[in-house]
């Protein structure tokens, strides 16, 4: 389960009767389990919501403390090896350079249970971890950095 979340840009506003043109720019996804930490260190009222109809240009810089929060709480040591190879692809044919290499090896959770299985999960991108909240919130900005030059003003929604 998760949450939609669609960047928007308002074109052709009318004062007069209101109509308006969304020009839809991107959509990204909020697992549950990647909600925690928009809850513990974004908003504690509203969490990810919080960044709701916020232009872009004013939130690029709250969710960049948001993901620097993420590798503090880790020790300041990243949980993922980093892709160094110039021109290294995925298994899409996109270039991945400089993005997150990922593991088959269990990581800790950040609500470890009382048994010991209960303390790591495979990474496998919906276990509530460091990491993938990291991934979550990187991905809200990459598509914000990719728009906010031609459209400052664009915002988030979301169900």
């Amino acid at each position: 389960m998760s949450h939609d979340l669609y960047l928007y840009s308002i074109k052709n506003h009318c004062d007069s009767c209101g109509r308006e043109d969304i020009e839809h720019l991107a959509e990204e996804n909020v697992s549950y389990n990647h909600c925690w930490i928009w809850y513990d260190s974004f908003d504690k009222e509203l969490g990810f919501r919080a960044m709701y109809d916020v232009p872009i240009v004013t939130l690029i810089p709250r969710l960049e403390i948001l993901k620097a929060t993420l590798v503090c709480r880790n020790g300041g040591i990243p949980t993922h090896k980093m892709i160094t190879e110039k021109d290294h692809v995925d298994r899409y044919g996109q270039d991945d350079y400089g993005k997150e290499e990922w593991s088959d090896s269990m990581i800790r959770t950040i609500d470890c249970g009382q048994y010991e299985y209960d303390k790591y999960m495979k990474d496998d991108g919906w276990a509530k971890t460091n990491y993938n909240a990291y991934r979550c919130i990187n991905d809200i900005l990459r598509a914000s950095y990719a728009n906010v030059i031609d459209y400052p003003q664009a915002c988030w929604r979301g169900d």
